[in-house]
This record gives C-alpha cells, sequence and structure tokens, in this order.
C-alpha cells in the first residue's frame, strides 16, 4: 500500500521508467535495511511466516530423504 501510494504520487510528474527505477530502489533498499539489521519487516504476518517456514522445513527434509535413496543405474 505504501509503494503504491509513493508510486501514484511520483507518477503524477516524473516518467513511468524513473519511477519503476525509483521504485525498484527503494524496494532493494528495504532489502538491504532489513538484513543489516537482522529483522523481519515491519508489515509481517507472524502467524503466516510460521506456517510457510513448517512447510519449508518439511520440504527441505523431503529433500534430504529423497538424496539418501540409490537411484537404479
Amino acid at each position: 500500500m505504501k509503494l503504491r501510494k509513493w508510486y501514484d504520487q511520483l507518477s503524477d510528474y516524473k516518467k513511468a521508467g524513473q519511477v519503476r527505477t525509483g521504485l525498484r530502489r527503494q524496494v532493494f533498499g528495504e532489502f538491504y535495511q532489513m538484513l543489516k539489521k537482522q529483522e523481519y519487516h515491519y508489515d509481517m504476518d507472524a502467524h503466516n511466516h510460521e506456517t510457510k517456514m513448517l512447510q519449508y522445513r518439511k520440504f527441505l527434509e523431503e529433500g534430504k530423504n529423497e538424496g539418501n535413496l540409490k537411484k537404479p543405474a
């Protein structure tokens, strides 16, 4: 929502390409700050995140088990 508002505001007086480039820079800047501070996004849904992480861990475990199976020659 915040990025959409920012995009609409800038698109009134800047070219579309410049606005898209600025939007990319803003998003990458937010990613960099989150990684640098080692924190989650301020707008994150904690319950949804834990659900997705559980699915991801199961996926990794399945991959480990499949890697141990011998493939027929």
